[in-house]
């Protein structure tokens, strides 16, 4: 990439393996073809980090995420992934958005909401892989080829936390 070095994911979701996995096999593609991108697990407490994910590359986890630490997390990344889809996610949506971080989270309930699709983060179906694929290569895309777009995406996300 031209614009800038990395590119930083924070996965903020469920680690329980359906979504974990869906959201890490994508993630796995992305790192294939885009070794400037990396991916941080957000795991709360104990939680157990997904099977797999320690083989992966360029990956970091950090846990636990008290709010002070939580919002030092999203200050150094670029999009969030969030399979999740409860009300609970909401107060995550709006700290990413707070950084200027466009979220990509499931379309179905909760955080969706918050988030305008194609404005402040795209909307992708909780276990289509490839949605997933799609939505993060889209917002690699876009840091790349079109870094105003992608700043106005940034800026939108400010002004909607």
């Amino acid at each position: 990439m031209r614009q800038r070095d990395t590119v930083r994911l924070v996965y903020a979701g469920p680690l329980e393996k359906g979504p974990s996995s869906t959201v890490l096999g994508a993630y796995a593609e992305v790192a294939r073809r885009f070794p400037e991108v990396s991916l941080v697990i957000l795991a709360e407490g104990h939680a157990a980090v997904p099977a797999g994910a320690s083989a992966l590359p360029r990956v970091t986890v950090f846990a636990p995420t008290p709010a002070e630490d939580l919002a030092a997390v999203l200050g150094r990344c670029d999009v969030l992934l969030l399979p999740a889809g409860s009300d609970a996610d909401d107060g995550v949506v709006r700290q990413a958005c707070a950084f200027g971080l466009p979220a990509l989270v499931t379309g179905e309930v909760g955080a969706r909401r918050l988030v305008a699709d194609g404005k402040t983060g795209f909307a992708v179906r909780r276990a289509d892989r490839e949605g997933w694929l799609r939505a993060i290569v889209r917002c690699l895309a876009l840091i790349e080829y079109a870094p105003s777009a992608w700043q106005r995406m940034r800026a939108l996300c400010r002004h909607a936390a």
